[in-house]
C-alpha cells in the first residue's frame, strides 16, 4: 500500500504529462458517458467542478447544462476558506477565484442547494468502493459527508487505484464516470444499480442503459441555444434506446409499429398523444390500418437533444402494456 501523499504527489505528475490532445480526447467521451446517465438530464439541479488545466474538463458539459435550463451550481471558496456552492446562470458570470479557478460570484440572495440534485465531484486518484484522493484541502469530503444526492466523481480510466488506505474523514462517491463509461462504486447499497451499471470491482467494460432507464426521465423544454446531438454521443443514445428506432440523418428519430387494424392503431396513437402533452414534447403522429409511425426531434433546435430519446423510450414503455 501507498500512501496518499505519495498517490497524490505521482498521479499529479502523470496528468500534468499528458498531452493536451489526449485530454481532450478522453475528456469529450467522459462527457459523452455522463451525458447519457439518466440521473444527470433528470436533475432539477447540477453541482459541478469547474475544471482547470489538466483535469477532466467540464467546461463543456456545465455550458450544456445550463443551456437546456437545468440549475447548476459551482464550488467557491469563501473568505473564511470554506468551500460553498453558488448559483451559475451564465458562463461568462465566472470569475478567478482564490487558486486561479473559475468561480460564480456571490448571489444577491440565498439560493438553497435542492436535495435531488447531483454532485459531480474532481479526483487524482478512485478506489473500487468510491473513495477519492483529491487535493488534500478536504473540501469535498466535507461537503459529500452530509449531502444527500447522488454523487459522482470524473477520473481518467489510469487514475482507478486501490493501492492506498482511506481515512476515516474521506466520503466515498456513489459512481465514477470514465472515458469506458459509468462505474457504480462497491459502497453504494442505496441508490439502486441501473441496467449495465458496472461496478467498479469488475472489468471496468464500458457500460450502457437500457431504453426503461430513458423512459424514467422528464422530456426538458428546450430553450434554444443547445448544439443537436451528433457522432458519438448521438449514437450511444441510438444504441441505447434499440427498439428498432432509426436515427435519420442525424436529425430525427422514427418507428413504425405494426397493429392489427384500425381500432388499435387509433388507440396507440392517442395514448402517444397522452404522453405528448404530459411532456409537453409533441412528435408527428401518422396512422393508418395496421401502423402508426412516430417522429421525434426538437424543434427549437431543428436536431436531436436527449429528450427526444427519454420520449421515444416512453412510447416503448406505453406500446408494451397495449
Amino acid at each position: 500500500m501507498q500512501t496518499k501523499d505519495y498517490i497524490r504527489r505521482s498521479f499529479l505528475e502523470r496528468r500534468a504529462a499528458m498531452p493536451l490532445a489526449r485530454v481532450a480526447a478522453l475528456g469529450e467521451s467522459i462527457r459523452v458517458r455522463l451525458n447519457s446517465f439518466p440521473a444527470i438530464s433528470g436533475a432539477p439541479a447540477v453541482l459541478c467542478y469547474v475544471s482547470k488545466d489538466k483535469e477532466v474538463p467540464t467546461h463543456d458539459f456545465i455550458r450544456y447544462c445550463l443551456a437546456r435550463g437545468q440549475g447548476v451550481f459551482a464550488p467557491a471558496i469563501a473568505p473564511n476558506g470554506s468551500m460553498e456552492w453558488r448559483p451559475l446562470w451564465r458562463w461568462e458570470d465566472l470569475r478567478a477565484g482564490r487558486f486561479g479557478i473559475l468561480e460564480p460570484p456571490p448571489p444577491r440572495e440565498a439560493a438553497p442547494i435542492p436535495s435531488t440534485g447531483i454532485c459531480i465531484a474532481p479526483s487524482i486518484a478512485v478506489r473500487d468502493d468510491g473513495h477519492r484522493i483529491g487535493y488534500g484541502k478536504g473540501h469535498f469530503d466535507r461537503f459529500l459527508d452530509t449531502y444527500l444526492g447522488p454523487t459522482v466523481a470524473l477520473a481518467y480510466g489510469w487514475q482507478l487505484s486501490g493501492e492506498w488506505e482511506p481515512q476515516a474523514h474521506d466520503i466515498p462517491v456513489d459512481f465514477v464516470c470514465t472515458e469506458s463509461g459509468l462505474l457504480r462504486s462497491v459502497h453504494n447499497d442505496i441508490i439502486p444499480s441501473q441496467s449495465g451499471e458496472t461496478s467498479l470491482a469488475s472489468t471496468g467494460r464500458e457500460s450502457g442503459m437500457s431504453a426503461c432507464d430513458l423512459a424514467k426521465n422528464s422530456c426538458v423544454p428546450c430553450k434554444g441555444g443547445v448544439p443537436p446531438l451528433k457522432g458519438a454521443e448521438l449514437a450511444a443514445l441510438v444504441e441505447q434506446l434499440g427498439a428498432g428506432w432509426r436515427c435519420v440523418d442525424e436529425h430525427h428519430l422514427e418507428k413504425d409499429y405494426a397493429v392489427k387494424g384500425y381500432p388499435p392503431a387509433v388507440a396507440f396513437a392517442n395514448r402517444v398523444a397522452a404522453i405528448a402533452e404530459e411532456q409537453n414534447h409533441h412528435p408527428d403522429v401518422l396512422f393508418a390500418w395496421g401502423k402508426v409511425n412516430v417522429t421525434i426531434w426538437t424543434h427549437k433546435i431543428d436536431g436531436l437533444t436527449p429528450s427526444d430519446f427519454y420520449f421515444a423510450a416512453k412510447c416503448e414503455e406505453a406500446f408494451g402494456q397495449a
